[in-house]
């Protein structure tokens, strides 16, 4: 399982094109915790690991897919 740095969650985050209230909304968590992630101030839970790489494969499928058709 990744390890998700700070780095990595806002490159996530900008390739998504949302916010960090968006990311916090979709991982259940609260826009200061994932600021608090970004700083690395907190590492993140099993839990949010595998929910981040969960938006991550959706992303890459939808950029797939828009690929595709383009």
């Amino acid at each position: 399982m990744r390890d998700w740095t700070p780095e990595e969650i806002k490159e996530l985050r900008a390739r998504s094109g949302i916010t960090q209230k968006a990311l916090a909304d979709l991982l259940g968590v609260t826009r200061v915790y994932v600021g608090l992630l970004e700083r690395a101030e907190k590492q993140p839970s099993k839990t949010l690991k595998l929910a981040l790489n969960y938006i991550e494969r959706e992303l890459k499928e939808k950029e797939n897919g828009e690929t595709k058709r383009g």
